[in-house]
């Protein structure tokens, strides 16, 4: 007679029989220490301005956080933006004050964000060795204005710099807090190539990434 139970069904059937009376153990190991490579912990706010304009990112520096406001005026006017994404970062909100186009916020409609010419966010850590920027949900509604735009203009504080990606998962682990639920890595603009190595940018994200590094 054919066992009517499906192949998936006999496997888990298996590994429960196997597993039957035996408890899960974990032993407590110790993490392996994090190796760094001489020198890395030097790295500052400048080395990862000089990394991420590499990548083809634009890094404009101002001085402040009063200076914000005004660069990114200066971008979005001239590459003529409409209407602008912006986070509920208030240092992001408060770049947008005095736009005359439209902005969207995390309030706005999904669907309206995906039509925004430009978005703004800040980050929660900037990689100095690789010149990434950190993103982070725990801190700021921004993977949408952050992604989905064309352009992306990004609120850097010097202060957020680290040297290495090993620091970041450090500050994630201080004070045995939870990670956030999404963490976010970009490298310069969105960049792919197809099979014979043809690249184009700006297929599965932003086309233009600018950095406004304050401070």
């Amino acid at each position: 007679m054919v066992d009517p139970k499906s192949d998936r069904e006999l496997v888990l059937e298996r590994v429960r029989s196997s597993l039957a009376g035996r408890e899960a153990k974990r032993e407590d190991l110790p993490l392996p220490p994090v190796l760094r490579a001489a020198g890395l912990d030097a790295f500052d706010a400048d080395v990862f301005a000089e990394r991420i304009a590499m990548t083809g990112a634009k890094v404009i520096a101002v001085s402040s956080a009063g200076g914000v406001p005004a660069a990114v005026h200066s971008i979005v006017s001239d590459l003529g933006v409409k209407t602008l994404a912006v986070s509920d970062l208030a240092l992001a909100r408060d770049a947008a004050a005095g736009f005359e186009g439209e902005v969207l916020d995390d309030t706005s409609a999904r669907e309206d964000l995906f039509h925004c010419d430009a978005g703004i966010s800040g980050v929660y850590a900037a990689v100095a060795e690789t010149g990434t920027l950190v993103m982070s949900t725990a801190d700021e509604r921004n993977r949408l204005t952050s992604l989905v735009p064309d352009v992306h203009l990004a609120i850097v504080r010097r202060d957020q710099v680290v040297p290495t990606l090993d620091h970041v998962f450090e500050r994630f682990g201080e004070g045995a807090a939870t990670p956030p639920r999404c963490i976010t890595f970009i490298t310069g603009p969105s960049r792919t190539a197809d099979i014979e190595l043809e690249l184009v940018v700006g297929v599965h994200g932003p086309k233009a990434l600018y950095v406004i590094l304050v401070g």
